[in-house]
């Protein structure tokens, strides 16, 4: 398992350091666009900022403009218990929509027990479960359309997952290693599922 999250982790790590090539050879590492919106505070809240909204850390994926929602997507966080992800949160006078679960967003929560995802949800990112040994079942809404690698690898309490008819494609090693799972139900709109899902 270590040597899986080590794997993990550095392919997230390379992921994160983009850059661009240029015809000289000359690289540059690509900079998020620098839109940004003022809140009633006066701090301005970027691309990639992170916002905490009743102990749930969120990253800014697009922030508001012109009477319009942002959009964030869950971050890292240490969570315990049963949680609701809620479809859209407030941060000032800034709303966003809840878009994804970020990549090793509940990563090694062993008290993690039950997540509510809300419909706005279309991703679940690299790893966002993985190693989440007290996650006994998981609803999966409407909305998400992907199932990213690792996503609930090592998740040895799941028992049973529903994969709706939105999801398209599940992620090499999606849900391995998940020792008491008895059910799946799998739609037949999945046109994809990578090596050793399951």
């Amino acid at each position: 398992m270590k040597k899986i999250l080590a794997i993990l982790i550095a392919l997230l790590a390379a992921l994160a350091v983009q850059t661009v090539a240029f015809a000289d050879g000359e690289m540059m590492p690509l900079q998020p666009a620098s839109t940004q919106s003022e809140m009633s505070s006066g701090t301005a809240v970027s691309v990639g900022d992170p916002i905490t909204v009743d102990e749930i850390n969120y990253t800014v994926l697009t922030v508001p403009s012109g009477g319009e929602t942002g959009t964030v997507e869950v971050g890292r966080n240490r969570s315990r218990g049963n949680i609701t992800i809620p479809a859209t949160i407030t941060n000032g006078e800034n709303t966003y929509t809840v878009t994804s679960i970020g990549n090793l967003a509940f990563s090694e929560c062993p008290g993690l027990t039950s997540v509510y995802i809300p419909d706005s949800v279309t991703s679940i990112g690299i790893g966002a479960f993985v190693a989440c040994s007290g996650l006994t079942s998981v609803d999966i809404p409407d909305g998400v359309t992907s199932i990213g690698d690792f996503a609930f690898s090592e998740c040895s309490g799941l028992t049973s997952v529903t994969i709706p008819d939105s999801v398209t494609s599940i992620g090499d090693f999606a849900f391995t290693h998940c020792a008491g799972l008895t059910s799946v139900t799998i739609p037949g709109s999945v046109t994809s599922i990578g090596s050793y899902a399951f």
